[in-house]
């Protein structure tokens, strides 16, 4: 019997219902200095030509380097730097060589501030809307049932027999073998709830769980087994499907092609591996570079022309401000009354007899950027209002109360704009290090010492900077010692003990250049 799907009917194919956008995201993942940057930026693109209302965040390994990280940042990505995650040492063979860097996918259901996110490999494009998809209803994992034909699943019981879920009734699951395999979904695009009680009990089951051949797919269908529910082939067409089962494959109606077969990479291919030649992927290799050569769909160019335009990680926690405004003052709407123009040049005033005049969209689009960036100075005016007039707690409430949604580029605005300021600084990059889901990156880092070191000692600062570049990169420790560096140097000596304290409660504790600077402080400051 086939299993029961999500049927695509249940879901419009329009826009998705009203929410707060910032809820909502999309999610890729890359690792490394390699080529797969190419492909998250087709698929960025690719999510801005079917016009989605939704951001790409992209979850970085450290080593991913700043060159790509700036590309994805200028196509409009929310690149967020996350800490790589290891199964247990084993001696497992995994179907390919890489698939054990997957596991630090996993990372992603700490993203929780976001009620709900797509995730999408960087080797799939998205060719129709699917925004729809956020309003499944909550409390299950969706996602498209994988193909067990091809030679990588040889060691199955399911290969060997011949036995497919995409059609269980051509070769049935011997009755001998006992109750047929739970269904079984393709980890390259679900639908998800990030929620840190579950990023934390897949870490502490990931703990005792032997690795598997398909790493991290084969553990995320373990542990969601029960919640899963399958959605059509139309949502991620893994391109064998064209071949092992066209039957089920209507090709005008995919949404989100999934370029993982053998040499199918459309920045990589040559049509020399097998089935490479065939038209249809000869079509969907042409479609993909369309897309990733449009450069009217550049997020700069597209999106972004003003020279004041403000970068997503900045305008998420505007809109807030704007609702927030809106409330105060008795609006339930946005910040212009539809009966009036857009703007003072808009060409299309109130009409005599009270109706409304057509609004190009352009004009919408043109009012908001001025309305977001007229409120940034004030907005940042009053985050450091906050920060220096108001004790550690009180400001932490004051802040949580902004609702930032804290992304990299959004702390790097906040350090510039105050970064003469270097206490508060200080105090802002320590408030958004502890919020949940958010991790200082390289980036913010760097930023930061850059702040510090212009203040007192900075040849001491430039040197920590500098050994910390030679080292391995150790989020947390980093972290403190900056924090107590900081505080050091800025003439806070008393908060930067505090934090040392918290550090040796944790079990790390500082370098040797770290402990110098602290103890000179307090020399400097009397405390002997």
């Amino acid at each position: 019997m086939a299993p029961e799907i999500v049927a695509a009917g249940t879901m419009t194919a329009d826009l998705a219902k009203p929410a707060v956008l910032p809820s909502r995201a999309y999610v890729t993942f890359l690792a490394g200095d390699g080529d797969y940057v190419k492909g998250v930026v087709g698929l960025a693109k690719g999510l801005r030509k079917v016009k989605s209302l939704y951001p790409l965040v992209v979850a970085v390994l450290p080593d991913v380097p700043a060159e790509h990280r700036r590309v994805l940042e200028e196509q409009g990505c929310i690149v967020r730097e996350i800490e790589p995650v290891y199964p247990p040492e084993n001696q497992t063979q995994f179907a390919m060589a890489y698939y054990v860097i997957n596991y630090s996918k996993l990372r992603i259901w700490e993203f929780v501030e976001y009620s709900k996110m797509i995730y999408l490999d960087g080797d799939i494009q998205v060719y129709d809307n699917i925004d729809h998809l956020f309003d499944l209803e909550d409390g299950h994992l969706y996602a498209v049932m994988d193909c067990f034909c091809e030679k990588t699943w040889s060691h199955t019981p399911q290969y060997k027999i011949g036995y497919c879920q995409q059609c269980p009734d051509k070769v049935k699951w011997p009755e001998n073998l006992g109750q047929p395999p739970a269904l079984y979904f393709n980890a390259g695009m679900f639908v998800f709830e990030p929620s840190l009680l579950t990023y934390e009990n897949l870490m502490s089951t990931l703990r005792i769980t032997r690795p598997t051949p398909f790493a991290e797919q084969d553990f995320l269908n373990m542990f969601f087994r029960d919640i899963y529910k399958p959605i059509p082939n139309i949502y991620n067409l893994v391109l064998a499907m064209l071949w092992r089962h066209p039957e089920n494959v209507e090709l005008n109606q995919v949404k989100v092609v999934h370029y993982c077969a053998a040499g199918s990479k459309p920045w990589r291919y040559t049509g020399k591996e097998e089935n490479m030649q065939r038209s249809d992927i000869k079509m969907l290799v042409k479609k993909w570079w369309e897309i990733f050569n449009d450069e009217s769909l550049n997020y700069k160019k597209s999106v972004a022309q003003n020279e004041g335009a403000l970068e997503p990680g900045v305008l998420q926690p505007l809109i807030v401000a704007a609702m927030n405004e809106a409330n105060a003052t008795g609006r339930n709407s946005y910040p212009f009354s539809p009966s009036h123009s857009l703007s003072p040049s808009s060409p299309n005033p109130t009409a005599p007899d009270g109706s409304q005049p057509e609004v190009h969209p352009n004009e919408i689009v043109s009012y908001f950027r001025e309305w977001f960036v007229s409120r940034k100075k004030p907005f940042f005016d009053t985050v450091f209002e906050i920060l220096r007039t108001q004790e550690e707690s009180a400001a932490d409430s004051a802040l949580s109360r902004l609702y930032l949604r804290l992304s990299e580029i959004l702390i790097l605005d906040v350090l510039d704009y105050g970064k003469k300021n270097v206490l508060s600084c200080l105090k802002f990059f320590d408030w958004a290090g502890r919020q949940p889901g958010f991790h200082h990156t390289r980036t913010t880092f760097d930023a930061i010492f850059l702040i510090i070191s212009k203040a007192k000692m900075m040849n001491l600062m430039l040197q920590f900077l500098q050994n910390y570049m030679k080292q391995r990169y150790f989020h947390k420790i980093r972290h403190y010692n900056i924090l107590v560096m900081g505080y050091a140097v800025v003439g806070k000596p008393e908060i930067a003990l505090q934090v040392y304290g918290e550090m040796r409660f944790l079990g790390v504790d500082l370098d040797e250049l770290a402990y110098h600077v602290l103890l000179n402080s307090f020399i400097d400051h009397w405390l002997f």
